[in-house]
């Protein structure tokens, strides 16, 4: 897991599997205390709101797997990479690798690997509108990464202002 944390604003970022096996909600929130347990004092106040954040908070999240095909020559690895937003990321990530593996390519893509993880984004400033924006510019940002081949998303979500669009620069850059 990573995790990065400055002292005007706090941004976490956990890198846990996706996994068809490991869909339990439990075993989901298990992941995710665990990986947090690494870097937070256990039982601590700072765990117990970056957990909130993670949890219960809008977060971003990018879902990424190694691609089968290669670019050209090119013996570098290639990634198929999802970006998105959600209000609560295990049954988000329930619903892509269970529902959505069943009846839209590009998650039967991610959930017939078994490689596929993903990194979840939050932070205490996150809300709705501000997680769309991040979204946005990182679906941008992977769209020029060499070794992305390809990213799965079916829209863009770029947003006029909100209450805390002027932390958006800032925020973007820790992550």
């Amino acid at each position: 897991m990573s995790m990065h944390t400055t002292s005007s604003r706090s941004t976490y970022i956990v890198h846990i599997p996706a996994r068809s096996d490991q869909l339990n909600e439990e075993e989901l929130h298990s992941i995710i205390e665990s990986q947090l347990e690494q870097f937070i004092p256990q039982n601590s106040t700072v765990e117990q709101n970056v957990r909130e954040y993670l949890e219960q908070y809008p977060v971003v999240y990018i879902v990424h797997a190694e691609a089968v095909e290669k670019k050209g020559d090119s013996p570098e690895t290639q990634y198929i990479v999802y970006v998105g937003e959600t209000n609560d990321i295990v049954s988000r990530t329930r619903q892509h690798l269970i529902g959505d593996a069943k009846r839209r390519s590009d998650w039967q893509e991610f959930a017939a690997r078994g490689d596929a993880q993903q990194y979840v984004i939050g932070n205490e400033f996150f809300n709705k509108s501000l997680t769309l924006d991040v979204e946005n510019k990182l679906m941008h940002y992977m769209s020029s990464v060499e070794s992305v081949s390809k990213i799965n998303n079916r829209r863009t979500n770029a947003q006029g202002k909100y209450y805390t669009h002027e932390k958006f620069d800032a925020i973007f850059h820790d992550i």
